[in-house]
């Protein structure tokens, strides 16, 4: 089927009185490999409306430079002869699978995106937009947060906040999340003396808090302030992820099981005194010993990107410790993941748990190269698929709840659907397996429109929502585990901030079920490599970590 780039093509297509089709590819991509060999099999139909030709962009740097559009695979038509072909147009493919039909359907005058694909898009949107409006409505103009009593520091619409601001450039958005941050920091609900937070306060000026200090709520605000320092570069945000790390360690530590404990709760004597040699004297603060999945896995997707972001390797070694005993100890292949540990599994089925380990191993992946995390994080997909699926495409909220209608849907499911539905979003993307996308996105979609009364909750949901409307950058790194220049590589590919991303790092020997899976090609001069992909294109092929942070930020925004 595939023709040459030459003379020849083109006279064969001026004497059929039909267009060349140029698909433009990469040696290296699996996408461009990919949509030759979906074409190829479509020779027939395909053969008859065209003359087919594929080009290398490195063989060919003049048409790369002409008809690339945004990235590989590029499919053009074009008319008139090898001197003077002009396009007559350029398709974008959704996927492999579907590209003959838009081939097909674009030389008819027609598009093939659906209206109910689009319509999907437009309520996702709608619906981050006024999500995203009432967090900065109703936040303090003066001490940021949310609430004029008890207020809590809702991270979940912090993520959301600093992400929207990435994506729009909204000062308003930025503005909330410094505000939040800065006064969270300087303000009675930090303990100044041994790091970490409180609980909540019960002053809108972060003042006068109850004393607990739980293992969730510190996790989820150390990454907040790691993802911030990462994006706007305040050194103090980095100073406070790094305390509450610290404080993690020393209070939280089981050091037998390598995980953390659910909470540390301080007497208020205790908890205003303003030293460490003071605090020495007086009663230790009381411990929940209790182990739980879900607090485990946030701890351990704090301390990865902390990790990774301030490049603290222990930081990330110690989450990957935390998720392993997880792992060992409180997840099965027969009843999933279960909720708590106190020296024996207890209450297995809950989606909190497999929602956020789920999230934890893809992260683990992500920021730790830990691929074997791979296998559990996909039974953990399976099981969650096969036991707590609804049929509106929901998940239940455990073993034991019957489906639940719209109307009776509570914040809690709303919640763990939006931790899952993210979790989903991302495993599909970085293994390029539609099954888990398409699962993520009916858990989020099945909530639009009936959200709103459930108040801090939709941040969450809005985050998982914009991976749908945002796609993330994907990158892939290939190279010799032991090669330092695939270290590099795959460091410069966590560095900057980045809305939405997936990353991993394969060795094509010891990986090499899954970069077969993947469709990746061993580097072919020894020397590692970075594929930077979004949606359906890859955007760049670079073996230069120098080039990488701006080469993943300009796809981002393609």
């Amino acid at each position: 089927m595939w023709r040459t780039y030459d003379e020849a093509a083109f006279e064969e297509a001026k004497e059929r009185g039909v267009p060349v089709m140029l698909l433009l590819g990469a040696e290296l991509c699996p996408r461009s490999r990919a949509m030759r060999a979906a074409l190829g099999a479509a020779s027939g139909p395909l053969g008859d409306r065209f003359v087919c030709v594929y080009a290398d962009k490195d063989a060919h740097p003049e048409l790369d430079a002409r008809h690339r559009g945004s990235g590989w695979p590029s499919i053009v038509l074009l008319r008139g002869g090898l001197a003077d072909a002009g396009p007559v147009t350029s398709i974008e493919p959704v996927d492999a699978s579907h590209a003959a039909e838009q081939i097909l359907g674009a030389a008819d005058g027609h598009g093939a995106a659906t209206g109910e694909k689009a319509a999907s898009r437009e309520a996702s949107t709608a619906a981050i937009e006024a999500i995203c409006d009432m967090l900065v409505e109703t936040a303090d103009p003066e001490f940021g947060g949310w609430g004029a009593r008890q207020k809590f520091p809702h991270p979940d619409a912090l993520h959301l906040m600093l992400v929207r601001w990435s994506e729009t450039g909204d000062e308003r958005y930025r503005q909330t999340v410094v505000r939040t941050l800065r006064s969270m920091q300087e303000r009675e609900i930090k303990d100044s003396v041994e790091g970490g937070f409180f609980r909540f306060a019960t002053q809108r000026d972060w003042s006068v808090p109850n004393y607990e200090k739980p293992l969730l709520s510190n996790a989820k605000r150390m990454l907040a302030y790691a993802e911030a320092y990462q994006a706007l570069g305040d050194e103090t945000f980095k100073e406070t992820a790094q305390g509450v790390a610290r404080w993690m360690e020393s209070a939280l530590l089981d050091e037998a099981t390598g995980a953390f404990r659910a909470a540390q709760e301080l007497d208020p004597a205790y908890a205003r005194v303003n030293s460490v040699e003071a605090r020495r004297g007086l009663p230790e603060p009381t411990l929940d010993h209790v182990i739980y999945a879900d607090q485990n896995a946030w701890a351990a997707i704090g301390l990865f990107k902390a990790g990774a972001v301030f490049g603290e390797r222990h930081l990330v070694d110690r989450g990957v410790r935390a998720l392993d005993f997880v792992l060992d100890e409180l997840f099965h292949s027969a009843r999933g993941v279960s909720h708590y540990w106190n020296g024996s599994w207890n209450q297995p089925g809950d989606l909190r748990d497999q929602g956020a380990v789920l999230r934890a191993l893809v992260d683990g992946v992500h920021y730790a190269g830990e691929n074997r995390f791979l296998g559990p994080a996909l039974e953990i997909a399976e099981w969650t698929a096969s036991h707590l699926d609804s049929p509106d495409g929901t998940f239940r909220a455990d073993l034991h709840q019957a489906p639940t209608a719209a109307s009776r849907r509570s914040a809690d499911d709303l919640r763990y659907n939006a931790v899952m539905g993210e979790a989903l979003i991302r495993l599909g993307v970085l293994l390029q397996d539609r099954r888990w996308t398409d699962r993520g996105r009916a858990a989020l979609e099945a909530f639009l429109g009936s959200e709103r009364p459930h108040g801090f909750a939709t941040a969450g949901f809005a985050r998982a929502l914009d991976l749908l409307v945002h796609e993330p950058v994907r990158v892939l790194v290939v190279g010799n585990r032991t090669d330092e220049r695939r270290s590099a590589l795959f460091d410069a590919g966590l560095r900057p901030y980045v809305a939405s991303r997936v990353a991993a790092a394969f060795d094509p020997v010891e990986d090499s079920s899954w970069t077969m899976r993947l469709g990746l090609q061993s580097p072919p001069d020894g020397a590692p490599y970075a594929i930077v992909e979004r949606a359906a294109r890859t955007y760049a092929i670079t073996g230069d970590p120098a080039r990488l942070p701006a080469l993943m930020t300009g796809s981002e925004r393609a």
